[in-house]
């Protein structure tokens, strides 16, 4: 006899998204409905066409360099097991091999996985070094053969740069990052965060090296770079935006977790189709292009954002107005503090722990009555200036995006950032908005216990009634555990949801772990895992389960549980007794 656990909600959807392991798979996301364009509606979206044309740009030259980051799983795993690599890479070739005015210079610095250090059992197919497009087979388009690419080393960069602009000078130029992203998020200004993540050198480009690397290449070429593109998760944030506002016309990005599906640069054919063309123009283009992609091809939940970086120092000075305004109004009150942390718990929040949507953040403060108008009117001025900046925005899924994410602490979310780092890291960290995070910091106030302690250790476990009444919980202190329990009847199903509005969860840990276990001998089923499970009882005898949700990092937060009738889950067959869970393509089975 026995249980199987089963994630009710994991499909192989591959974000770009990067945690300390180096393997994300993030959870499907179900019943997608299009929400429009930007991010304020549209009942009944249709397709756009995908269009370059620019009438202030020109028919000039583009030199394309994209940087392939590919050495860590998107390679080993992405490439192996969906072809994602490949897909790109032929997507390429074909745009190439349709430029037959040869308008367009593609360049590849290509770094693989050549070196099997994750023991995945796994080699790459392709060589690390230079690649020149010609719009055939890429295998054959190899012209530097490299041993190795640190792909979070500047000097790596700058040298396929070098190679670039001395062999391949054009009019125009495009520069791209694909790979895993995760915003802002190092301990040091040289950190491990960032994009570029590179599992053989253990190594990722920050933001503060992306600044020297794309004013590296406007050195070289001696005007800004027409477009950047950070092809990857959660790189959209007006701290990336401030960083290299003076190296580049516009920054192209994503606000949230950004789907790795069989989509990447197919807008490049609308530079070819183009009579006059710019950077806003192939922005443009790749947002009408994800955007018939995401909503009607596959559906995947996304956003895309295209900035307009001469707004960006605007941008900064209102949202500095702001930040004095509301430390100002705040002083030493707590409860004035409220108010904006309840603004943040409001908002459009990423896959990630203190990444806000600026936009949706300040316009909560603009309609809160209880915050004066002095501070809500720089609220608003700061809104003006973002809709300036952001000339292009398209998302699905997330309709409360406005185009770029700011760093904002919750102060009952796990893993908060250290705004002294923030400060110290970034040029954006110059703004008083690091002030006014640290006057948050500051008041913080104590989670008190819930209504549930003692509740400890299995003993004390408050019983969950199946389709009975959420409880309300809090882990108050590092040490705290909540365990409950409930019955789970033969041939029955159950699903655990999860609300972790405030305290966010993961299976790694750096969040917080919800455990499942079965008294008997007390064997570890495995992890609740995003948020929401399902179980199953397969055998014919009723079982009482143990869940022990605890901080493995030992943060503090506030979080929901309930319990409902689940569909029991097919067995593949019976096992004799309980034994420990092993995990395929994310699904907990029992061994």
């Amino acid at each position: 006899m026995g249980l199987n656990l089963a994630i009710i909600n994991s499909l192989p959807i591959n974000y770009l998204y990067k945690n300390y392991t180096a393997k994300f798979p993030l959870r499907k996301i179900n019943n997608i409905k299009s929400t429009g364009k930007g991010g304020g509606g549209g009942s009944s979206p249709a397709p756009e066409t995908v269009s370059a044309e620019d009438p202030n740009g020109d028919s000039g030259t583009w030199t394309i360099l994209i940087h392939f980051a590919v050495d860590n799983n998107i390679d080993y795993s992405f490439e192996k097991n969906y072809g994602i690599l490949s897909n790109y890479l032929a997507t390429l070739e074909s745009v190439k091999a349709a430029d037959t005015a040869n308008r367009l210079k593609i360049l590849i610095l290509m770094d693989a996985y050549t070196s099997d250090v994750s023991g995945v059992g796994y080699i790459s197919k392709y060589k690390s070094g230079y690649y020149c497009l010609t719009g055939g087979d890429f295998t054959n388009d190899i012209v530097v053969n490299l041993p190795d690419v640190n792909s979070g080393s500047t000097n790596d960069s700058k040298a396929f740069i070098d190679w670039v602009v001395a062999n391949y000078p054009s009019d125009h130029y495009m520069y791209s990052v694909f790979n895993h992203g995760s915003g802002f998020a190092d301990e040091n200004i040289d950190g491990t965060y960032g994009i570029g993540f590179d599992d053989g050198s253990s190594d990722s480009l920050s933001h503060y090296e992306l600044g020297k690397v794309t004013a590296y290449l406007k050195s070289k070429i001696g005007k800004n770079i027409d477009l950047f593109f950070a092809y990857a998760c959660l790189m959209g944030g007006v701290e990336l935006a401030y960083e290299i506002r003076s190296n580049a016309n516009y920054l192209l990005c994503s606000e949230q977790s950004y789907p790795a599906d069989k989509w990447s640069y197919e807008a490049l054919n609308a530079i070819l189709s183009s009579t006059k063309t710019s950077g806003l123009g192939i922005g443009k283009a790749f947002c009408s292009s994800a955007y018939n992609y995401f909503v009607f091809t596959q559906p995947r939940r996304f956003t895309l954002s295209l900035i307009d970086l001469s707004k960006i120092d605007l941008l900064y000075s209102t949202i500095n107005d702001y930040a004095i305004a509301v430390t100002n109004f705040i002083g030493s009150d707590s409860l004035k503090a409220s108010y904006f942390n309840d603004a943040v718990m409001n908002s459009f929040q990423m896959d990630y722990y203190y990444y806000i949507d600026l936009g949706d953040y300040l316009s909560k403060v603009a309609g809160d009555s209880r915050i004066s108008s002095s501070v809500k009117d720089k609220a608003n001025l700061a809104i003006t200036a973002l809709n300036n900046s952001v000339v292009c925005k398209r998302q699905n899924g997330c309709p409360a995006a406005t185009g770029l994410t700011i760093f904002h602490n919750n102060w009952y979310k796990v893993n908060q950032y250290n705004p002294a780092t923030y400060e110290a890291i970034l040029s954006f960290g110059a703004n008083t908005w690091f002030g006014y995070m640290s006057v948050m910091n500051t008041l913080i106030p104590a989670i008190p216990p819930d209504a549930y302690e003692d509740d400890n250790n299995y003993s004390q476990a408050s019983t969950l009634v199946i389709n009975g009444p959420v409880q309300n919980h809090s882990l108050h202190n590092s040490t705290d555990h909540d365990w409950v329990k409930f019955t789970l009847a033969a041939k029955a199903g159950v699903n655990i949801f999860i609300n972790n509005n405030s305290l966010m969860l993961s299976v790694n840990g750096y969040k917080a772990d919800f455990y499942a276990y079965y008294k008997g001998s007390f064997y570890y089923l495995g992890y609740l895992y995003g948020g929401y499970a399902s179980l199953s009882n397969t055998s014919t005898t009723n079982y009482t389960l143990y869940i022990d949700n605890y901080s493995y990092s030992g943060s503090t937060g506030v979080y929901s549980i309930n319990a409902t009738t689940g569909t029991p889950l097919l067995s593949t067959g019976e096992v004799a007794k309980i034994d420990k869970v092993f995990v395929i393509s994310n699904q907990f089975k029992l061994k």
